[in-house]
């Protein structure tokens, strides 16, 4: 069993600390980037230390987990919302996402050059991975704009996913002529409406869950149709602010959890557990039996040691479904946080938490 990780990582003081003058104006791009760089030689350098066969650039060139890639697509425009008072579940002082035209891949996305200057740095030591939200996650966020009406927003409905399934095809084929054979869809919407908070949430914006369940699927099918055998595509499911989805539903008929583990056409998942609950892993009785999962067994989030029965026992729980040469080990989610101060992490207590699950593995 290997030891895995999501994709995102804490950042270094230094580049803490530049992001927060570049913000303010009180630095100038080429300085900034040049210490982003350096974060980045850093990072590659610690990631194959720790002994990762896939490595990313940590998230460190992102303000946003997902909004980053959207503000980069042709159709779609970032407004930044800096006083007043907003009905909605935009918050003021950010950063919001707005609809212009018809969306479209953009060949000068600047996620490209980032993944090109990973590739140089990494040169061959390891499959450099490429993290981008799903696609889910951008159709929910413009159903949520609308109010559930997208044709408010667009065309209609079918054209809106028509071009999100053409715009994510064309980033990924572009992705893969530069060299790409990893890439990971982050998600939580499916991990979300698995819970009966955001399923009412939904219906009381007069969505039909259930058939949002099989656009989600389809769409997230479709983006990822045609992709190159040799192209690795995986998705992380999570449960958003929860990180760990609501496992405890899936014997609920109308779940989305075991729709989406069984009829997914990924050749992964990155899945989030709660140690305590071994039971949880049953839910890996759906994921068809040629799938790899890595599991999140342990949290990113606190500096607090794990309990390692615990862990064995969820290991124990997922062999029983998966073939153990399809099974990796992860921390739950991605290390970055907005707030990681709040919650006692420093930048290096990512590497131990990988060494200790390091240590776990080779115990097994």
């Amino acid at each position: 069993m290997k030891v895995d990780i999501i994709g995102s990582f804490l950042p270094p003081t230094e580049l803490a600390e530049a992001k927060r003058l570049y913000a303010a104006g009180a630095m100038d791009a080429a300085t900034y980037r040049k210490i982003e760089d350096r974060a980045v030689d850093d990072l590659v350098a610690n990631e194959l230390k720790a002994g990762l066969t896939e490595v990313t650039s940590g998230e460190f060139r992102r303000q946003y987990w997902d909004k980053d890639f959207y503000f980069g697509l042709n159709g779609l425009t970032k407004e930044r919302l800096d006083s007043g008072r907003v009905y909605a579940e935009d918050n003021v002082l950010t950063d919001l996402l707005r609809v212009k035209g018809r969306i479209a891949a953009n060949p000068e996305h600047p996620f490209y050059e980032d993944f090109k200057y990973l590739q140089k740095i990494v040169n061959g030591r390891a499959t450099c991975r490429q993290t981008l939200p799903s696609p889910g996650e951008l159709y929910v966020r413009i159903l949520s704009m609308s109010q559930g009406k997208p044709d408010s927003l667009y065309p209609d409905t079918e054209q809106l996913l028509a071009d999100i399934t053409d715009t994510y095809r064309d980033t990924i084929r572009h992705f893969y002529d530069l060299g790409c054979r990893s890439l990971q869809l982050d998600d939580t919407i499916f991990g979300r409406i698995s819970t009966d908070a955001y399923t009412k949430h939904l219906l009381m914006g007069g969505i039909d869950v259930m058939t949002l369940q099989e656009v989600l699927i389809a769409l997230t099918n479709a983006c990822i149709d045609g992709v190159p055998a040799d192209m690795h595509i995986s998705i992380f499911i999570s449960g958003g602010d929860t990180i760990v989805p609501s496992w405890q539903n899936v014997d609920y008929a109308d779940d989305v959890i075991p729709k989406a583990l069984s009829r997914l056409k990924v050749a992964q998942f990155y899945l989030p557990f709660d140690g305590k609950h071994a039971k949880s892993l049953d839910a890996l009785r759906f994921v068809p039996a040629d799938k790899q999962v890595a599991l999140g067994l342990i949290d990113a989030h606190t500096p607090w040691a794990y309990y390692s029965d615990r862990i064995l026992g969820c290991i124990d729980a997922a062999q029983r479904y998966i073939a153990p040469q399809l099974l990796s080990i992860t921390p739950k989610t991605g290390f970055k946080l907005s707030k990681y101060s709040e919650k006692g992490l420093d930048y290096s207590d990512q590497w131990r938490k990988l060494q200790d699950l390091h240590t776990l593995v080779d115990n097994i």
